[in-house]
């Protein structure tokens, strides 16, 4: 499989402190998921090389790795492996496993 990159970019008219805030908080990713995705939310604590477990309602999602953290700047995670139960997953397997 080869390796994809996606980037995204918005304007959002607020100051840079706010923003990350909103961002670091699960529940702010919650009501911003609710539009396309109820029930939505992510697992994590934002720190580089932490573990991010995204998941639906279902229970299914996918499992992140956080590697890149600018405060203020820049996030960015890498995508790991997808899961049909994230509850069960205790570990991202590592690449090539």
């Amino acid at each position: 499989m080869e390796n994809r990159t996606i980037r995204k970019t918005i304007t959002i008219n607020a100051p840079k402190e706010q923003v990350w805030e909103a961002m670091m908080q699960d529940k702010y990713y919650q009501e911003w998921t609710a539009a396309f995705s109820e029930g939505s939310k992510v697992e994590t604590d934002w720190e580089l090389g932490s573990k991010a477990v995204f998941t639906d309602k279902s229970g299914g999602g996918i499992v992140a790795r956080v590697v890149e953290k600018e405060p203020y700047k820049r996030l960015a995670w890498s995508l790991k492996d997808w899961c049909m139960r994230a509850r069960k997953i205790t570990k991202a397997k590592k690449p090539g496993r």
